[in-house]
């Protein structure tokens, strides 16, 4: 059975203004003892805080069950009352136990913990439903139960996709580059061979017509 502590952390956090705020928030935490409460929950901040923090408060919960398979944007405490009948003095007596419920808004809440008692068979009821401050819950994890760290061999994979297809991209620019300078230089070329064959043309005209002038004037002096 999971014992569960609620565990207060305070920080500097930045805000989406920019502005720096001292915040307090609170974590769930499954761990042994308020020693290894403090112990785990230090080293799970270090890993998203990247400045100073303190574990202000550490106190039991009454939390006796965490349901998260729907992962909502929000955590709320469910209050459940059950009714039975005492077997030595024959009168009702109720049991209450308080359950965290991780859902997008109340009515969620409400509907999946009415789905986890329906199958329940003596009388029950939910008296209470609020949201509760928890930021998110930590649960105990057995050292030889984390996954391995992959994360090396994943970036070096993603690494070579990444530089392969940079190539890729390189090597089209470059050939569309080279397609388009090497029409752009033949386009040139042909305008240059084309303004040279009117030059010439004009010139070997001007050529002719000055020849056939100082033919007619010899013509003329004879």
């Amino acid at each position: 059975m999971n014992t569960w502590f609620e565990c207060k952390i305070r920080y500097d956090k930045e805000l989406e203004s920019g502005k720096i705020k001292a915040v307090t928030e609170t974590y769930m935490i499954d761990a042994v003892t308020f020693t290894d409460a403090e112990k785990r929950m230090n080293a799970e901040m270090e890993a998203y805080i990247s400045g100073d923090f303190s574990v202000t408060k550490i106190s039991r919960s009454r939390i006796t069950e965490i349901i998260d398979e729907y992962q909502g944007e929000w955590w709320y405490k469910v209050q459940v009352a059950y009714s039975d009948v005492d077997e030595k003095s024959g009168k009702e007596k109720t049991t209450k136990e308080q359950v965290l419920i991780s859902a997008d808004d109340l009515k969620q809440a409400y509907e999946i913990m009415e789905g986890r008692l329906k199958d329940v068979l003596v009388p029950w009821k939910i008296p209470n439903i609020a949201l509760s401050p928890v930021m998110d819950v930590i649960p105990y994890v057995a050292e030889d139960e984390k996954p391995e760290n992959n994360s090396s061999v994943e970036v070096e994979d993603f690494d070579d996709e990444v530089t392969e297809e940079v190539v890729e991209v390189i090597e089209e620019t470059v050939e569309e580059t080279v397609e388009e300078t090497v029409e752009e230089t033949v386009e040139v070329a042909d305008e240059v061979a084309d303004e040279k064959l009117l030059e010439n043309e004009e010139t070997n005209t001007e050529e002719t017509e000055e020849s056939t002038t100082t033919d007619k004037e010899e013509e003329r002096a004879e």
